[in-house]
């Protein structure tokens, strides 16, 4: 019993000296402060889940508290240059990997390449300029493909010392199992109604009513909430996304393809238009959602106008269909020709 009172005044001093202000995700959140607060991290981190969890939210704390120069009584205190340069993403000793622009084309690379990965691994073996940690924050690592990610393994497998490598991933069985297997993972999981809206009400000027819509349009996400909460234009593509849903549902195909270039703006680089295109998808499953839950009485009331006639069967239907046309923008599938058969078997 003495042995657990202990234990629980020295978790509630540790989070005493952390202020992150984290929507849910209590445990893994916890356990970070306590490896930071002990001197007890990894070499190497998986944050994995989908996106809009929180995992950057996460690894920025994260990372500001390994930094953090403050005096004051909480890390990271937001004000010191360490925390300042983090913010600008400026800090000699943390580099950032995420998909470049090809400079021939002009375009996103599809994938991680080998060069970026190449590069970080000379970063890594060079001195910090500030006598502290090195720590690299790689998003999006389900993008490495075969040659990036055997080349992060030589770094995985002889990590130099003060070091860390985050890798954020919306989807950890795309990673190769040998890099997973010298990371640590910490799977984020979506955080419930109620505490998202609580945070909401907490941290923005946003009535009950605002703040219930986009808690339960985020489906559990807290990242998507504070990006709908701080992003009117965002907010706005989301209700324009979801009403081009319900207004293709309503019409015949003959009008659905009339409409078919109002939902995107369609872009010359087609790694844009991908992304376009999983955001427009994510807000029809927000929508079709919205359906389900208004025949069940708890709908956000978002749009309740507009509201198709649709069975919840053929809402799982589409939703499905959706999700299947999701994975095919990984490959080499134009996303107008993706877009087209969506609006033909809707």
């Amino acid at each position: 019993m003495l042995r657990f009172k202990r234990m629980v005044t020295q978790k509630a001093e540790i989070e005493s000296k952390f202020l992150w202000e984290i929507c849910g995700h209590e445990s893994l959140v916890g356990y970070l402060k306590s490896s930071i607060a002990n001197g007890n991290l990894s070499h190497a981190y998986i944050f994995a889940g989908v996106d809009g969890l929180g995992k950057k939210t996460v690894a920025d704390k994260f990372i500001q508290s390994l930094y953090c120069q403050g005096k004051g009584e909480y890390k990271p205190c937001g004000e010191c240059s360490a925390c300042r340069q983090i913010r600008q993403q400026s800090h000699p000793d943390i580099f950032y990997v995420r998909r470049m622009i090809n400079e021939k084309t002009g375009k996103l690379y599809r994938e991680i390449i080998i060069d970026q990965i190449r590069d970080l691994k000379f970063k890594l073996s060079q001195g910090t300029l500030l006598s502290s940690w090195k720590v690299a924050l790689i998003e999006e690592a389900e993008l490495l493909n075969l040659a990036s990610a055997n080349s992060l393994l030589k770094v995985l497998e002889e990590p130099t010392k003060k070091t860390i490598i985050i890798l954020l991933t919306n989807d950890l069985s795309a990673v190769i199992k040998t890099v997973t297997s010298r990371c640590q993972t910490l799977n984020f999981l979506p955080v419930s109604q109620k505490q998202v809206n609580e945070f909401l009400l907490a941290k923005f000027s946003l009535n009950e009513d605002k703040a219930s819509k986009i808690a339960k349009l985020a489906l559990g996400k807290p990242g998507l909430a504070v990006r709908l909460a701080e992003d009117k234009d965002y907010f706005d593509q989301t209700v324009k996304d979801i009403s081009g849903l319900y207004r293709l549902l309503k019409s015949s195909l003959a009008e659905r393809f009339k409409i078919l270039d109002d939902l995107i703006g369609w872009e010359k680089d087609e790694g844009l238009n991908i992304l376009k295109l999983n955001s427009l998808l994510d807000n029809w499953q927000v929508g079709l959602r919205e359906i389900v839950l208004h025949r069940q009485g708890a709908a956000s009331g978002l749009l309740a106008n507009e509201l198709p006639e649709l069975s919840t069967g053929r809402c799982l239907k589409i939703y499905e269909l959706i999700r299947g046309l999701k994975l095919k923008t990984e490959y080499n599938i134009s996303s107008k020709n993706i877009l087209e058969n969506l609006i033909i078997n809707i």
